[in-house]
């Protein structure tokens, strides 16, 4: 767990916090969050502040649906969620972390690397692929959010993976906003 605290603590150097939540994670606790974001990015212009929360739900909605939901089981911890929303000159950072297996691992990874390598209009166009598709993720959904964060986002999705034993890694996200 150490090294998860000082990673989140590294990213928070010389940075407003805008928000940060840290431990289990519900549907209630969910609408707490979101209400939260939603109310802090007031400060924000309206371009931002929208973009700030539809990222955050997308981010959010992943961390729900990928977390390991029984981690004290697996290495003896109630901790398995982190959000904290981050603020300096012209960015705000949106960064979230959770515990995923491997073949969870695996998908995200695989997402990600193939929208960070497409051009905005590859991006659209593999968005409405998918959209058109009609099929639906074994978690429900269209398979739209890591394509709807890139899509919101001023750069790449960043992510960082720590590794723990029995094939559990904490996986991170890190996505940038520029607040122009």
């Amino acid at each position: 767990m150490n090294r998860i605290i000082e990673t989140f603590n590294n990213f928070k150097k010389n940075k407003t916090i805008i928000l940060e939540y840290i431990g289990k994670i519900d549907n209630t606790l969910l609408e707490q969050i979101l209400f939260e974001i939603e109310k802090k990015s007031e400060q924000f212009g309206k371009s931002i502040k929208r973009r700030l929360f539809l990222i955050s739900v997308e981010l959010i909605q992943n961390l729900y649906a990928y977390s390991i939901k029984k981690i004290k089981d697996e290495i003896n911890t109630d901790f398995c969620f982190i959000l904290i929303i981050l603020n300096k000159d012209s960015e705000i950072e949106i960064i979230t972390g959770n515990f995923v297996n491997e073949l969870q691992l695996k998908k995200i990874i695989t997402k990600i690397n193939i929208v960070n390598s497409q051009t905005i209009e590859e991006i659209n166009q593999y968005y409405r692929t998918i959209l058109n598709n009609n099929k639906r993720t074994e978690k429900g959904g269209a398979g739209l959010g890591i394509i709807d964060i890139k899509r919101k986002s001023d750069d790449k999705i960043n992510f960082l993976q720590i590794n723990y034993p029995k094939n559990l890694y904490f996986f991170i996200f890190k996505i940038i906003l520029k607040n122009k």
